[in-house]
């Protein structure tokens, strides 16, 4: 099993580069008034406490056809705990102009971890379980979780000026040259155009 790697930006130890993305967009919409604060990495929920478990110590007599119990031996399964990514306090303007990205819960914080594809594949563990590890802690601590995948929030907001080039030698990426993907500015001039078809409608409503 790999160890995993830990990858550092703004002086913080994300767990994947998704993350990254993440927190460069939050930067952004705190920037844009449609977030107010958020936390990485806040809360870590414990789903089970660790459990005494008798295993039986057999010992095997190589003249004998039988098996002879000869102690017991005391375990322990394992505490299970889960760490969502982010906690997001969502400004009444986030619901307001992108109504369908988060399942925003009036005033209420909103726990996310974020999946994605450039961690993918069969060793992608923490994908395949999040769907067992949210649902346990929704029914048993009513806390709800959304999975988050970069791109696609990009496709519905916009893309981080970060995000577009590659970290080292500063290439467009070229996943965020298709015309799916706004910038931060686009999405600007989106809200603005929001904002005047929204008094249009009222002043012909009066």
């Amino acid at each position: 099993m790999k160890k995993k790697q830990i990858k550092e930006y703004n002086g913080i130890e994300f767990d994947s580069n998704e993350e990254i993305s993440v927190y460069k967009w939050l930067i952004e919409a705190i920037n844009a008034g449609l977030v107010e604060e958020f936390y990485y990495q806040p809360r870590t929920f414990e789903l089970c406490e660790a459990v005494p478990m008798i295993r039986k110590k057999y010992k095997f007599l190589k003249r004998y056809p039988f098996i002879t119990l000869t102690s017991r031996e005391v375990n322990k399964v394992g505490r299970y705990v889960y760490t969502p990514d982010y906690v997001i306090q969502f400004a009444p303007e986030m619901l307001h102009y992108y109504p369908d990205v988060f399942l925003i819960d009036g005033d209420n914080p909103l726990y996310i971890d974020v999946k994605g594809d450039f961690n993918s594949g069969k060793n992608n563990t923490s994908g395949i379980t999040f769907g067992i590890k949210s649902a346990w802690v929704f029914n048993t601590q009513g806390v709800f979780i959304q999975k988050v995948k970069p791109k696609d929030l990009f496709k519905k907001t916009w893309v981080p000026e970060e995000c577009k080039l590659t970290p080292v030698r500063k290439q467009p990426i070229k996943e965020f040259t298709k015309e799916c993907y706004k910038s931060y500015e686009e999405a600007v001039a989106y809200r603005e155009l929001v904002d005047e078809l929204l008094t249009k409608r009222d002043n012909q409503n009066e």
